[in-house]
């Protein structure tokens, strides 16, 4: 075979830069880790048992992944960040996630995002994720990833707090685990039982590890520490009351390390009888979180701490001073005492964590959440009205990640309405909209079916609130809630969001018949719809929807023909249009409707040729029309249409040498081409094609070695340049391209087991090299 003509490197693309968030996120989880480990006591052979299995080879278990269950407060976390430490010291990667620990590291995309990157750093390759991905290309990307990177070393990853993520259908689901753990790899989860670690525990490769209860002789260890550290004396009278407190279950109070750590550090600060306020103690950990909250409220007042444990309660992310500053003397009436405050902290310091480097506050437990929520806001009116007012002290402030991440949630838990329409459309920057959208589309599909239905109706009612811009609020619901419903929710609950949406709309339309940005959302609507029915494999509805957009575009190029935006419009829709009537066999008018496209995009090109944007249009219409083509047979034309595109993306190589759109449809174009060439016979010229398509794929998996769709043409490039090499007799070369094909088929099969695509094609090519050989034995016996 020839050499490669290409010689792409990763400095060829644009430079990969970190986003920001994440060293915010991986700074978030080791001081978290560091807070979690520190005096840990008791459970040494679980932490000895769970750090075997991450370092065992891989012949030892049948299990790749391990789900270490406990009730809140049993010590998990203290675990997870005793193991991560523990596991730091060894030659393996370790890629770890606590909930809670940044805004991001609920969510499950950001967290596999996150790792994502760490492991390209660690193989050294470019992170080839891009911009805008949807879950399945980030969770097969993920898988590769982990594939390659076991290749070299052991890969173990940790997730603390898997029922505190978001409650997401991926989540819940674990949607975003392989199928099959890949080897020399390990998964370790950490969680309360629920419905997210039950459904892990369902894949064929985990299993189950409860958390014991703690010994007598861990909580004297534990209790004993305790009192060192307050400097105060042991008193086995009530060491041993403690000990022998127990639930309405039966079990003793004391094996729940929370429920033995909150217990000493109450008595060790009180001021009365040891005795009398051990037999004082709830013996249940909600309610000795109550009973700390009325301690409180003696101490530094009723108002005072309801206002700063409510605050912390309702925000996901915590606090900083400053915000309290402002926060609590609206609720208090009484302007901010800094000393009170200082001795607030020392009294809940076992119950805070607080971040060094954002220095906010937030409570170590989620129990206290719940006790905090309980005790002082009790129903909807008191909820509502601190929701409100954070809402509105949100809104006063800078940019931010707290903003960005908490507005949406406290304006989601208030009634629907004008406030929260008016947020929505205002003018946001890129990573809080991006943030808002990301909040409103979990709150709809975190719902059971019939809820969600009830929600995606609630949510599209912001229309009738009548905010200033509802435009722009339509154009959001339109694009960016759209766009992350897609796959968040069921197929009948997007089909119910997309309906409800274009009767708004149209109602709109309706009441602004001259209005010409109504009529084009309008029709962006029913373009929505359309691709809808089209991913379902509907055509006949799509063919519907895709009609009606067409006409109501057409009427607004005819009104403004020199509008661009509109010209664009027409031209997607006149694609979208050819592909379905393509997909129904109306040959004829699908070839119409790709023409009409393509007309568009050459008078766009025409007008701006510095726009390669319009070029890409260009190519993409020419293209399409080409495929027509081919299935009308009409393969001269066909192929003038491939050689246009290709002449046009190979001139735009020699202005932009790093666009990747570029040359990758060249690489298709090549093999477009190739294709026309051999059904008609040119196999020389069909040879010549499939090799520059072949060139072209290696340097690009060169550059991007874990792109797994890319990999998945390279296969087929090796084999289609094999065929013609076995049309034409030669027979060497074509058994080194189909061995090459199924070297890497088995690679890609190994990295995604069970997919019957990958098994069919290396049984096509096992077939063909098999076919070959005879064809090179016969020959030598000859």
């Amino acid at each position: 075979m020839k050499r490669c003509r290409y010689r792409l490197k990763p400095s060829d693309f644009i430079p990969e830069t970190v986003p920001e968030w994440q060293h915010a996120e991986r700074i978030a989880l080791e001081e978290l880790i560091g807070i979690h480990a520190q005096n840990f006591t008791g459970h040494k052979h679980i932490l000895c048992a769970l750090k075997r299995f991450a370092l065992a080879p891989d012949n030892k278990y049948t299990n790749r992944a391990l789900c270490l269950t406990g009730g809140a407060g049993s010590g998990k976390s203290a675990v997870f960040a005793i193991l991560c430490k523990r596991l730091r010291k060894e030659n393996i990667l370790l890629l770890a996630n606590m909930a809670g620990a940044g805004p991001r590291s609920r969510e499950v995309n950001s967290t596999i995002e996150r790792f994502v990157a760490e492991l390209c750093h660690f193989l050294k390759i470019r992170n080839s994720l891009p911009e805008h991905y949807s879950p399945e290309l980030l969770d097969n990307y993920f898988r590769t990833l982990l594939y390659k990177s076991g290749e070299k070393k052991r890969v173990v990853v940790l997730m603390d707090g898997l029922d505190q993520m978001e409650k997401s259908y991926r989540n819940m689901y674990t949607t975003w685990l392989p199928f099959r753990w890949p080897n020399n790899c390990r998964l370790i989860c950490f969680s309360l039982p629920c419905a997210q670690s039950r459904n892990l525990l369902e894949k064929n490769y985990a299993f189950e590890v409860s958390l014991p209860l703690l010994t007598p002789e861990n909580a004297r260890t534990i209790a004993t520490r305790i009192i060192r550290k307050e400097h105060r004396e042991t008193n086995p009278g009530v060491l041993q009351y403690i000990l022998n407190k127990k639930l309405d279950n039966g079990t003793y109070a004391f094996s729940n390390p929370l429920w033995l750590t909150i217990a000493f550090e109450v008595l060790c600060i009180s001021d009365t009888d040891a005795i009398a306020s051990a037999e004082n103690l709830p013996s249940a950990p909600e309610d000795l979180f109550s009973y700390i909250c009325k301690r409180a409220e003696k101490l530094f007042g009723e108002v005072f701490t309801r206002s700063v444990l409510s605050l912390l309660a309702i925000n996901r992310n915590g606090w900083c001073e400053h915000d309290l500053v402002e926060l609590v003397p609206l609720l208090t009436g009484e302007s901010w005492n800094r000393l009170t405050f200082n001795a607030f902290k020392h009294f809940f310091r076992s119950h805070l964590l607080i971040s060094r480097l954002s220095q906010k506050f937030s409570f170590s437990n989620v129990k206290m959440v719940q006790a905090v929520k309980v005790r002082y806001l009790p129903n909807n009116s008191a909820a509502n009205q601190l929701h409100s007012l954070v809402a509105d002290y949100l809104q006063k402030l800078p940019d931010s990640d707290q903003r960005r991440m908490e507005i949406m949630s406290h304006l989601l838990a208030l009634p629907f309405g004008n406030a929260l329409a008016e947020y929505y459309c205002s003018d946001m920057s890129e990573p809080e909209l991006n943030a808002a959208t990301h909040t409103l589309a979990e709150y709809i599909s975190t719902l059971d079916n019939k809820s969600v239905f009830d929600k995606i109706e609630k949510v599209l009612d912001l229309i009738n609130f009548g905010p200033q811009n509802m435009k722009r609020l339509v154009e959001r619901l339109q694009y960016d809630l759209a766009d992350r419903l897609e796959y968040a929710i069921l197929s009948g609950e997007k089909e119910h969001f997309h309906l409800v949406l274009k009767e708004h709309i149209k109602e709109m339309a309706g009441h602004n018949p001259y209005s010409a940005e109504w009529l084009r959302a309008l029709a962006i609507s029913h373009e929505r719809l359309g691709n809808l029915y089209a991913s379902l494999g509907f055509p006949a509805e799509a063919q519907t929807e895709y009609e009606s957009s067409a006409d109501l575009v057409k009427k607004l190029v005819l009104r403004e023909p020199e509008n661009t935006a509109w010209q664009r419009d027409l031209l997607v829709t006149c694609e979208k249009l050819g592909d379905i009537y393509k997909a129904l066999d109306i040959k004829a008018k699908a070839l119409n409707a790709c023409l009409a496209a393509a007309d568009i995009a050459q008078r766009l090109a025409a007008d701006d040729p510095e726009r390669s944007d319009w070029q890409e249009d260009l190519i993409i219409s020419l293209d399409k029309t080409g495929d027509v083509y081919t299935a009308m047979r009409l393969y001269t034309e066909a192929l003038a249409a491939y050689d246009s595109a290709g002449g046009i993306a190979r001139k735009m190589l020699e202005k932009e040498a790093d666009s990747q759109f570029f040359i990758w449809y060249l690489c298709i174009n090549c093999t477009r081409v190739g294709d026309i060439q051999s059904i008609k016979g040119n196999l020389s010229e069909s040879q010549r094609a499939y090799e520059e398509s072949l060139d072209i794929m290696r340097a690009l998996a060169r550059v991007e070695p874990a792109n797994t769709v890319l990999l998945k043409e390279l296969t087929v490039a090796y084999e289609n340049l094999g065929d013609i090499f076995s049309i034409q007799d030669k027979f060497r070369e074509a058994q080194q391209v189909y061995t090459a094909s199924l070297e890497l088929g088995e690679k890609l099969a190994a990295m995604d087991p069970g997919n019957t695509e990958l098994e069919m094609q290396l049984k096509t090519t096992y077939k063909k090299l098999g076919e070959v050989n005879n064809n090179i034995n016969k020959i030598f016996r000859k």
